[in-house]
């Protein structure tokens, strides 16, 4: 199973845990942010709890790694981790998958262990919970509450020992809204719930993790890439993130592609399409979508961005906003010059 285990940048060389698939630890998370360290302290604590957790973040926040951290963090780390992407096959196949099956079940099938018995005496992961059917979640209810499983064709249940983890990519709410999943069956799943916040919240993050996936493939790539030039860093803290942290991981690593050994990641590595006028259309609305903008505009356009944010959440002090923006002071007061930034 390929999931989003280096989406939040784990360190390029991770510690791995022997007997176990869940690759990532807790201090392998690269994060500054009050939101995310809240989240670490969250998994320390909850580490050794037998309750089920339910997992919620967009698409590319790195979901397993905070699964793989929290497996890891516990007494079940020498144990089995297993991960089932419930979005990625059939119901069909997906049952006999979790379960397990005798010969003679059904047409074809054999005797064959579930991945809920495979994880017996660990954990395992309900990545994308919401695509589960409505009547496999029905089984997976009786299996939460009995703590046993019954495979396809089998008249005993197997008792279990299994931590369950699972995660939606959805809000909770609208998960329920939907119809896509089970009340009942959210209330048992959510007795810990943890909600990885998106890149856009927490851009603190960006230049430790841009920092990171450069020595990530540095490494790779067997090259000695000096690290993001500033107005690089600047650039980056101003964009939406569609794909959250995912993307950036590609962005540096677009990049690593085509600077020199020894030189700093500069805005002309970055892929063409971050200056595309779909993104200027969004982030700097005194450009007209048909206007040709050229990369330092775009970049002034949201350096100004920046700095006014900086300035309105320090209420207009600007020590506090040049500590914010990590420049003197100086520079930030040339810069409001340069930009007539002034308060209204």
């Amino acid at each position: 199973y390929e999931g989003e285990r280096t989406a939040l940048a784990a360190r390029p060389t991770p510690k791995r845990r022997s007997g176990t698939e869940a690759k990532w630890m807790l201090e392998d998370i690269v994060t500054q942010s009050s939101k995310m360290l809240e989240i670490k302290r969250t998994i320390a604590k909850v580490a050794d709890s037998r309750s089920s957790v339910l997992v919620y973040g967009e698409t590319g926040t790195g979901k397993e790694l905070i699964v793989s951290a929290l497996h890891n963090a516990g007494s079940r780390k020498d144990q089995p981790f297993v991960a089932v992407n419930c979005a990625a096959l059939p119901e069909s196949i997906l049952e006999g998958l979790l379960f397990g099956s005798q010969k003679g079940a059904f047409t074809g099938a054999e005797n064959k262990k579930g991945m809920f018995a495979e994880a017996n005496g660990g954990t395992i992961y309900l990545d994308e919970i919401n695509s589960m059917p409505l009547l496999l979640q029905a089984k997976l209810l009786r299996v939460l509450q009995e703590k046993s499983v019954t495979p396809l064709g089998a008249s005993k249940p197997i008792p279990l020992d299994v931590r369950i983890i699972a995660s939606t990519n959805r809000p909770i709410s609208e998960v329920v809204a939907s119809g896509q999943m089970r009340e009942d069956i959210l209330y048992r799943l959510n007795t810990i719930s943890i909600q990885i916040p998106p890149l856009r919240r927490r851009l603190d993050d960006i230049p430790l993790l841009a920092a990171a996936f450069v020595e990530k493939y540095s490494a790779e790539m067997g090259k000695q890439v000096a690290g993001v030039a500033p107005e690089v860093t600047a650039f980056l803290m101003n964009r939406s993130w569609r794909g959250n942290v995912r993307e950036l991981e590609h962005v540096i690593e677009s990049a690593m592609n085509v600077v020199e050994d020894g030189q700093t990641v500069e805005l002309e590595h970055l892929p063409i399409y971050l200056s595309e006028v779909d993104e200027l259309e969004e982030d700097t609305p005194e450009h007209s979508p048909r206007e040709a903008v050229s990369l330092n505009e775009a970049l002034a356009a949201y350096e100004k961005k920046l700095i006014l944010a900086a300035m309105k959440a320090s209420n207009w002090k600007i020590v506090d906003a040049a500590a914010r923006l990590r420049i003197p002071r100086t520079s930030l007061q040339y810069k409001l010059e340069k930009y007539d930034i002034k308060r209204r």
